[in-house]
């Protein structure tokens, strides 16, 4: 029986830790494990601090401020709460979501759970390897349109969308577009502004951090 460990290729469903993200991490297992949210000793600061480095360093690597970054448990909660979020606050008349066919399976299911909400989804069509059909994408957009939710770099077959073309094409409606790029930044250059993102998923473990952490 051969009992050498498996080759590990799919590092599209996750990668290990970085050296340097788990040495950066030890601390806080052990001498730093103050509570971030206590804020009447020394402990709390030094952790809260910690907490607000990281958010700093994560809105420099997408070109964001450090008070936009929501931290998550990952992607999907990501992803929920930027879909199921938006919707909590919609315009009236705002009822239309738009999403691509190959989003990852939690964007579909948080989909399909709004439209049990009353929220009318349509899914948009991709060509044979995965691009956002950006004619049908133009001639779905209207008043009603509240959100478009199409995904950076798919998580299966690592297709990259034009997304700085396919925002101009949803703000030109007034609505909202969000994006899940837990595979992107080891793939492109990520900058909100440049590429006009309202909402953006991001997962620590896609790319050589730990599992248990994504932001907003």
């Amino acid at each position: 029986m051969n009992k050498e460990r498996p080759v590990y290729l799919d590092y599209q469903a996750t990668t290990p830790l970085d050296p340097r993200v788990y040495k950066s991490m030890q601390p806080y297992f052990k001498e730093q494990f103050g509570n971030p949210h206590s804020h009447n000793h020394s402990m709390g600061w030094e952790s809260h601090a910690a907490v607000e480095k990281a958010r700093k360093e994560v809105a420099d690597m997408i070109c964001a401020d450090a008070n936009e970054i929501v931290f998550t448990s990952g992607a999907t909660e990501a992803n929920n709460l930027a879909l199921i979020g938006l919707t909590r606050k919609a315009e009236p008349g705002k009822n239309r979501i738009l999403v691509s066919s190959i989003e990852h399976k939690c964007v579909l299911e948080a989909s399909r759970y709004l439209s049990g909400q009353g929220f009318i989804i349509q899914q948009l069509p991709v060509d044979d390897i995965g691009l956002v059909d950006l004619s049908a994408l133009k001639d779905s957009m209207d008043e009603d349109v509240l959100l478009v939710s199409i995904m950076t770099v798919n998580n299966e077959i690592g297709t990259i969308q034009p997304i700085e073309e396919i925002a101009k094409i949803v703000h030109r409606q007034n609505a909202f577009f969000h994006t899940d790029a837990a595979q992107a930044p080891v793939t492109k250059i990520i900058d909100v502004l440049m590429d006009d993102m309202d909402l953006m998923s991001l997962s620590a473990h896609k790319m050589y951090g730990p599992k248990g952490i994504g932001a907003l």
